[in-house]
């Protein structure tokens, strides 16, 4: 609930296109920890984000917080 809660503060979507009906742009994408974040660093351990694709979706992680 948290994070749905923390989305919603920050009018959100999680595409960085997204726009209010008064045209304000929408600042959820901006909280993210992981997703797409690909090459920059984990917030929690510092270790690389990688993204993989999985049925054609990409999905971001952690490989050392977020091990298979």
């Amino acid at each position: 609930i948290e994070v749905l809660e923390r989305g919603i503060r920050h009018n959100g979507a999680s595409i960085s296109t997204y726009r209010l009906p008064d045209g304000a742009e929408g600042m959820a994408h901006t909280q993210f920890w992981v997703a797409h974040r690909r090459g920059k660093v984990c917030l929690t351990c510092g270790s690389p984000i990688t993204r993989i694709s999985i049925r054609g979706r990409g999905t971001y992680f952690c490989p050392e917080c977020q091990p298979e």
